[in-house]
């Protein structure tokens, strides 16, 4: 083969090797920049996302936002409105005899009846929200009522009916969980008898007779078990709470006693349960 010959093929072989290392590395061009930009979005889509853990559609606070919230923040106060209601229990008192002339001892088996009514609460949280602190003003108007027999005849009923203001200071323990709340709570509760007062007897045996109520200052304790779910700065929550009369009398003399034309009887029970519904608004107080 001749000399020139060979030297072209020499230099074709170098050229189709050059073009291929070309081509290699504008491949290799393209793959980087395919990939920078591919981690450019994962970058824009990590951050998108760290922003819409701060707020969502809404522009409310993320659920995680709101749990550092709620550590970060030392001191939460709320207010607003309470309502509720419930049956009453009048235990039976001890010692009972007739009173005066209507041959019979009204509410010696104790009697039952309903309250209900409305008033404001404020609610304080610490430790990280879990221990709490609710004082409340409540008006309530309340019944009790019992059907007794008298000289045979069973359809005699004594009802009286009263006016309260409930201040229960009730020591809460919360469990928090994303947007919902429980609480368990325990404390006195004053309860305060107005003069609104009205007692009925309906019977056709007990004639003539005027039964009188007495309002009465009590001091009772209660127990409470609260859910609320928070939107917001706003709580919409829901409780049971249990009331035991501590002073309320427990001798029939103490209870129901002859007076002016009749009996007199004092305005109290025993027991009561309410189911209570509150919206409050709530705000963070001493955070960074």
């Amino acid at each position: 083969m001749k000399r020139g010959t060979m030297v072209g093929i020499a230099l074709l072989v170098a050229m189709t090797i050059g073009r291929q290392g070309a081509a290699d590395q504008f491949s290799a061009e393209i793959e980087a920049q395919i990939t920078g930009t591919d981690n450019t979005k994962k970058s824009s889509a990590s951050n998108t996302d760290a922003s819409e853990t701060a707020t969502d559609e809404d522009g409310f606070l993320s659920e995680e936002k709101k749990k550092t919230d709620e550590v970060n923040t030392p001191f939460w106060l709320a207010i607003g409105p309470q309502l509720g209601m419930g049956p009453n229990i009048l235990f039976p008192p001890k010692n009972a005899s007739n009173v005066g002339t209507t041959d019979a001892a009204p509410f010696e088996d104790g009697g039952g009846g309903i309250g209900g009514g409305g008033g404001a609460l404020i609610a304080t949280r610490f430790k990280q929200g879990k221990l709490g602190l609710d004082l409340g003003i409540f008006a309530e108007r309340n019944q009790t009522r019992t059907n007794m027999t008298v000289n045979g005849y069973n359809n005699n009923k004594f009802i009286y009916k009263y006016s309260i203001v409930r201040m229960p200071l009730l020591f809460k323990l919360y469990r928090l969980k994303e947007l919902q709340r429980f609480s368990l709570g325990i404390g006195p509760e004053l309860i305060v008898g107005l003069d609104s007062t009205k007692g009925e007897i309906h019977s056709d045996e007990v004639l003539q007779t005027v039964l009188r109520v007495e309002p009465q200052i009590d001091l009772a304790g209660a127990v409470d078990l609260g859910w609320a779910i928070k939107f917001n700065k706003w709580l919409v929550g829901l409780d049971l709470k249990i009331t035991y009369n501590i002073t309320g009398p427990r001798e029939y003399s103490d209870r129901v006693y002859e007076a002016s034309g009749g009996f007199e009887v004092v305005a109290s029970h025993s027991l009561d349960a309410r189911i209570l519904v509150n919206m409050m608004y709530e705000i963070g107080l001493g955070a960074d």
